[in-house]
């Protein structure tokens, strides 16, 4: 079991979809403005987005414990990209219950629809995830040792 630094894990847990949404609604409109109107940039830049709002929920419930999971079994060194990806399937039962709550006629669709973009997302937050966690981690490391030399 290896230990985790909650500061560095909360914050790279919300840094990762913000900088995805930050980066696309700079595309977005950048592209909206240069090219006089919407265009496919803009529409991939929104996308991401939205993309970072609907899948929060998913997002902050499996890939958090996701991701929990990984540093505590294999470590700073965990394949997140893979830990995204495996948050995003293990939601679907879930995404499922909701949208057959929601609208029960809209289940396949929505949950298909859900799911084929977390596919393309989750990964992508994940790799995000584990950037940022490391970052923290490294870095924090570096300042104490420099602050109280070497322990």
């Amino acid at each position: 079991m290896h230990e985790i630094r909650w500061f560095a894990f909360v914050s790279a847990l919300i840094l990762a979809p913000m900088a995805v949404a930050a980066v696309g609604g700079i595309i977005s409109v950048l592209s909206a403005w240069v090219g006089g109107g919407y265009n496919p940039l803009t529409i991939i830049g929104f996308t991401a987005v939205m993309a970072a709002l609907w899948g929060a929920p998913t997002y902050l419930t499996f890939g958090a414990v996701t991701f929990w999971y990984a540093l505590r079994r294999w470590g700073i060194e965990s394949s997140f990209v893979v830990a995204g990806f495996a948050a995003n399937l293990l939601s679907a039962p879930v995404v499922a219950a909701y949208f057959w709550l929601a609208d029960p006629t809209a289940v396949a669709g929505g949950t298909a629809f859900t799911i084929g973009f977390g596919c393309i997302f989750a990964p992508l937050l994940g790799g995000l995830f584990g950037t940022i966690y490391r970052a923290f981690v490294t870095k924090g490391d570096t300042l104490r040792e420099g602050a109280h030399g070497p322990h």
